[in-house]
């Protein structure tokens, strides 16, 4: 991965391809407001030769009354260009976060979802923005980790997320867009002080750059070092991981008890990241830290959308679970069937239609019985998950499968019918539960560094 230092210093395609070059990617996708940061970057990257396929996303929040003008001039901007356009509307719903966070939240949400396996997503994050949420989240009690939230490059999903513009100040990008002969829009909510980072940047900062000229580049610089140092500081957490993480994707509990107390921290810090894509404030940490040393075999704590879950020897990171009481659904096989929510899907490889009459699914309620394959006796499924020693929140979500006529077809894909097997062998066709808390693949990515 590039280094820091090698990011551009100044608006020039030539240097932005040499620093973009190093990422091996099919399509560059750039958030594109209409403002002036995203504006530069779009038009720098239509100036670079041989580059990649590239897509403006362009969000509409519907939070201004400027908002469809702006669509309007993005269109505009794109067709000149010939880069194509997709306009994402999406709904702003505060949930306790602030009308700012929320709108940051459903803003990378909709950009995401445009992503393909290799595909590179750009932001016109600069050194200034750098800058900012250094200081914010300094303010705000941040460790290492907080204060080193807008790394220049990181995995997203399976390709990347870039901010080319991190080593450029506003000002360079403003005097290239006048001497390009640019337009860009700008929006008004950014003179509304009520905003912190607006506070910031428009009363605290100008009369610090009065005392301290040049404290933003400075600022930015550190906040790119202490990224150096939080890599670091990872790696070494990272080896410490491997050696405590279960075939399941938990934790072993007491692996971690091994380590200091500082590296206990780091590491559930990291495995919630890359497990969760969040990661908790200090006191949930320690909350969770102190639950996975105690002696209680089995304890769930409640997480953002999550569950942190004890189970005998392990530590488990969790969709929450909510399944409506009594949710029952046919299904014909045909197609995917989406469980309630936390509970994952249902489908048939290669699809085959059970059409006598199509069977239902519902969630376990207990007291159920199936023949398994080469047995003459029905076996209480509640006798089967003891056995196993399956966790209690798969035994919540466990979708059982039931024929016209009542009797029990599958539980999950873990316990299939002789009945059903044989429908199943005769049309080569597989069953297949696909669990949300099954393992990962291993990722480094947060929304807590989008900021």
């Amino acid at each position: 991965m590039p280094s820091n230092t090698e990011l551009p210093d100044r608006p020039d395609p030539s240097l932005l391809h040499r620093w973009l070059a190093r990422f091996s990617v099919d399509r560059w996708l750039v958030g594109f407001s209409g403002g002036a940061d995203s504006t530069a970057l779009l038009h720098l990257l239509a100036r670079i030769p041989n580059r990649p396929d590239l897509l403006a996303v362009h969000v509409h929040h519907g939070l201004q009354t400027e908002a469809d003008h702006w669509t309007r001039f993005c269109q505009q901007q794109c067709r000149r260009l010939d880069i194509e356009l997709i306009i994402h509307p999406v709904q702003v719903v505060e949930r306790g976060l602030g009308l700012e966070a929320a709108a940051r939240q459903a803003r990378y949400q909709a950009l995401e979802q445009h992503l393909r396996a290799g595909d590179a997503l750009l932001l016109a994050h600069h050194g200034d923005d750098l800058a900012e949420t250094l200081l914010l989240n300094l303010f705000r009690g941040a460790g290492l980790h907080g204060m080193s939230a807008m790394p220049p490059a990181r995995r997203l999903k399976q390709g990347w997320l870039l901010r080319p513009l991190l080593g450029l100040r506003r000002s360079q990008l403003l005097q290239w867009l006048e001497s390009q002969l640019l337009q860009w829009q700008e929006d008004p909510s950014n003179q509304d002080d009520r905003f912190s980072r607006n506070f910031l940047r428009n009363r605290c900062l100008p009369l610090l750059d009065q005392r301290w000229p040049g404290v933003r580049k400075r600022l930015a610089d550190t906040a790119l070092l202490l990224q150096q140092q939080r890599d670091l500081l990872d790696a070494f957490t990272r080896s410490s991981l491997a050696t405590m993480r279960l075939e399941n994707g938990g934790l072993q509990r007491d692996t971690l008890a091994t380590l200091s107390p500082q590296l206990q921290r780091e590491v559930l810090r990291l495995w919630l990241h890359e497990t969760t894509d969040h990661v908790p404030t200090r006191r949930k940490l320690e909350e969770i830290r102190r639950a996975a040393l105690s002696d209680q075999r089995r304890f769930t704590i409640p997480w953002q959308n999550h569950r942190l879950c004890g189970w005998h020897d392990g530590l488990f990171a969790l969709p929450r679970c909510q399944p409506e009481p009594g949710w029952q659904q046919s299904w014909d096989g045909l197609h995917a069937l989406q469980l309630p929510d936390g509970c994952g899907m249902l489908s048939l490889h290669p699809p085959a239609g059970w059409t006598d009459p199509p069977m239902q699914v519902r969630l376990r309620q207990g007291g159920e019985r199936l023949r398994l394959p080469g047995r003459r006796h029905h076996h209480a499924l509640k006798k089967l998950l003891q056995a196993t020693r399956t966790p209690p929140w798969e035994r919540d979500c466990l979708p059982i499968l039931q024929a016209g006529d009542g009797e029990i077809l599958a539980a999950g894909d873990r316990w299939i019918s002789q009945r059903m097997q044989t429908w199943l062998e005769e049309r080569g066709s597989r069953l297949r539960w696909q669990r949300p808390w099954q393992p990962r693949t291993m990722r480094s990515t947060s929304h807590g560094d989008l900021s």
